[in-house]
């Protein structure tokens, strides 16, 4: 006979919930960073990002539509958020990524330029 919510063994019903929570917060605490999806040619785009390890040495790297990267460092502040703004000077898709000091991209965002 299968038990129900209610007869389960309080210690089991904690550990379900503990899971779920460390779960959630896990995926919560990812990096994120974010920003404007288009600009125009020579255009300023602002990028924010939190989440990160604080006081971080990162690498942004922008990826212009024509294959071309271009690496920037970065340093994340005492709360693990980080800045970074880029000027697109070519039509087309910008991919940005940030990437950690192994060398894995933890965060990705795009803007398109237009005329």
């Amino acid at each position: 006979m299968s038990q129900t919510r209610a007869s389960r063994p309080a210690a089991a019903r904690l550990g379900a919930g503990l899971v779920t929570v460390l779960l959630a917060t896990a995926a919560w605490a990812a990096p994120q960073f974010a920003g404007p999806s288009m600009v125009r040619t020579n255009e300023a785009a602002s990028f924010d990002g939190r989440g990160f390890g604080a006081n971080s040495a990162l690498t942004v790297v922008v990826v212009s539509p024509s294959g071309a990267e271009a690496h920037f460092s970065a340093v994340t502040d005492a709360k693990g958020r980080l800045s970074y703004t880029a000027t697109g000077t070519e039509r087309g898709l910008h991919k940005v990524k940030v990437v950690n000091a192994k060398g894995k991209a933890v965060a990705t965002a795009a803007f398109n330029v237009i005329d």
